[in-house]
């Protein structure tokens, strides 16, 4: 066996790991480890989300585009205000 001048561990294409930062599992850009650039989640180990908040705006960004969501929105959107019409 030869020696590796990284160590016995590592090999040189291994990315760097930095402590206190996280790799968002959607774009792969890393970013610091907080709240900031990542939600809270209390079911991971960590409390944070896997996907940054980018990924996330990005997202449902796209998904209120599609017009079923839409006019799914507006729908509930006049139901509500119906009901505070008549309410009021």
């Amino acid at each position: 066996m030869s020696a590796n001048p990284i160590g016995p561990y590592h090999s040189a294409d291994h990315e760097i790991i930095i402590f206190g930062a996280r790799t968002c599992s959607v774009c792969g850009e890393t970013f610091a480890a907080n709240t900031d650039y990542f939600p809270p989640d209390k079911r991971t180990g960590d409390g944070l989300r896997t996907d940054c908040r980018n990924c996330i705006r990005e997202r449902s960004r796209k998904r209120d585009q599609r017009p079923e969501v839409r006019e799914r929105r507006l729908a509930l959107a006049r139901a509500r205000y119906r009901r505070t019409k008549a309410a009021s």
